[in-house]
């Protein structure tokens, strides 16, 4: 018997793939890209996971979403090493809208810092380390709302006139252990501060100029400087006080003088104090330190908070205990309008 050898049927067409995501109005989709990233200020990864970058990665339709959509772009991340491709893109994304610049521990690469320097009219919050000849002597960022600033300088004197900066909107800083003049910023409109690893005589210096303040925090360098009596500081609208000793400290004598005496605070509701800054003399009891002050100030607390270093270690979190800006620019200022 022979065989018929059978003609192969044509394969069929496969049906067309169908992505229901796809068929999302781009309003829906875009408001999904904003929940996938870090809410503004905080900065995406340039690539990866949380980065709108692997956004533009998926598909067309998606990468043309996501390349026209400024607000996606505008908290821009700094280096790490000296690979920086990305941010003369991510600055063009970002159109005109206001930006973020978030930058990691150590000096911001020059040739980074100039790239975002031509961007200073829209720079609208920024942290970052600089050495003293990374910033002008006039510095002007007329949107700046929040600033958190180190300045390496090669001597303490260097930074003793300069520089300036011009920032009207500015209204909270964080500003790390250095040593700056008293025009560093308009202080007088800031209502946030934080001030880490300073004496207790710089922090009075600065608290003294800021009278709208309604959260303050004060690092201070150590205990052994609260030796000498600071002068009253009245702050009538501050709400929240944190007082801390930033890095290691003796367990060994107290201050002579208590630092947290020296203000008079009578809209403050929350308190987190050192328990290093309350031994003050012999058989003195931190609860009578504490009575002493709300009896000064007048102030009525809803929250204190005493950090025992004998039972949490012998130091601290190196950064702020609060992060002090996120919520207040959800949702605002993404445009130079």
């Amino acid at each position: 018997m022979m065989s018929v050898e059978s003609t192969p049927e044509p394969p069929l067409a496969s049906p067309p793939r169908f992505y229901p995501v796809l068929t999302l109005p781009n309003e829906i989709t875009g408001h999904i890209f904003h929940q996938y990233i870090p809410e503004y200020p905080a900065a995406p990864p340039p690539t990866g996971i949380g980065s709108p970058t692997l956004l533009s990665h998926v598909c067309r339709d998606w990468r043309a979403l996501a390349l026209s959509m400024c607000t996606l772009w505008r908290a821009i991340p700094l280096p790490i090493d000296w690979k920086s491709d990305w941010i003369p893109a991510w600055l063009e994304r970002s159109g005109e809208c206001r930006i973020s610049v978030q930058a990691p521990p150590g000096l911001v690469w020059e040739f980074v810092w100039v790239d975002v320097m031509r961007q200073q009219k829209r720079l609208e919050v920024l942290n970052c380390s600089v050495s003293e000849f990374q910033l002008d002597d006039e510095t002007s960022w007329p949107v700046l709302r929040h600033l958190e600033l180190h300045i390496f300088a090669d001597s303490p004197e260097d930074m003793a006139s300069s520089p300036r900066i011009n920032a009207p909107l500015l209204s909270s800083a964080i500003l790390w252990s250095f040593r700056y003049s008293s025009q560093l910023l308009p202080w007088h409109q800031l209502m946030f501060i934080a001030l880490i690893g300073q004496d207790p005589h710089r922090c009075t210096q600065v608290i003294q100029q800021t009278p709208n303040l309604v959260y303050c925090e004060l690092s201070l360098n150590s205990v052994s400087d609260v030796q000498v009596a600071q002068p009253d500081i009245s702050l009538p609208h501050l709400q929240q006080l944190i007082l801390t000793v930033y890095g290691a400290v003796s367990f060994v004598g107290a201050p002579s003088n208590n630092y947290l005496h020296s203000f008079v605070v009578p809209a403050l509701r929350r308190l987190k104090v050192d328990e290093a800054l309350l031994r003050i003399g012999p058989g003195s009891s931190r609860a009578g330190q504490i009575n002493a002050f709300v009896d000064k100030s007048g102030c009525k607390l809803d929250e204190l908070c005493i950090i025992d270093r004998r039972q949490d270690g012998p130091s601290l979190e190196d950064r702020p205990l609060v992060r002090i800006y996120p919520a207040r620019f959800a949702g605002s200022g993404s445009r130079n309008s």
